[in-house]
């Protein structure tokens, strides 16, 4: 049996360094202005919705939580744009970067959803920034799509997100996310004896918890 976790977490301002994002023009670079992170984050979910006959079948209950995790994300993560951001580098050229705010909203303000059977269910009650993870983790399905864009902070540094949480048992732990050079490495601390580990996760580690 898992473990369930309740992770508060915190998602300082970034900006995404990916080339898909980004365009040169006679200004310089700059992030597309035309890209939406929103519609990005979404189609890119979108590929790992199961069909309607994925449902039922002897996996039933780990098809229906990976969906419910994935529409974690895709309904209650938002973004709010900040002031752009200019970097220079080394010789002096100057690079603008949109920067964003992201949040994950209250389930309150989530509806009822459907898996693609027609079935309705509720995503678990949390609050803003709360995760509740049982079974399967919904920020592997963020962690995918930010390691397609290189996400940094507001002025080009690594980016980290933090997440203080409190076991069923009432142990508190914690994990820390690095996003640095386009890579992930995750780092825990919790258990009766206060361990830590450290693991470099790409893509195709987590398409065994997302697919």
């Amino acid at each position: 049996m898992s473990m369930s976790v309740n992770w508060t977490l915190n998602f300082p301002e970034v900006s995404f360094h990916d080339p898909r994002v980004m365009i040169t023009d006679e200004t310089g670079g700059q992030t597309n202005p035309d890209w939406d992170p929103a519609q990005d984050l979404r189609k890119h979910l979108e590929q790992w919705a199961p069909k309607a006959d994925r449902f039922g079948g002897d996996d039933d209950r780990n098809v229906r939580r990976r969906d419910e995790g994935r529409c974690t994300i895709m309904e209650r993560l938002k973004f709010h744009e900040l002031e752009p951001t200019e970097v220079y580098d080394d010789e002096g050229n100057i690079t603008l970067h949109r920067v964003w705010k992201m949040d994950l909203i209250s389930t309150a303000e989530i509806p009822p959803l459907q898996h693609a059977n027609g079935q309705e269910f509720h995503l678990d009650r949390t609050g803003l920034n709360e995760l509740y993870v049982n079974r399967m983790n919904p920020i592997n399905y963020l962690y995918d799509w930010l390691l397609t864009l290189s996400p940094r902070g507001r002025w080009g540094n690594a980016w980290l997100v933090s997440q203080m949480g409190v076991t069923e048992y009432d142990e508190s732990v914690f994990n820390l996310a690095i996003f640095h050079e386009g890579g992930l490495n995750s780092r825990y601390l919790g258990g009766s004896e206060l361990t830590s580990e450290g693991a470099t996760i790409t893509r195709d580690s987590l398409r065994e918890w997302i697919e």
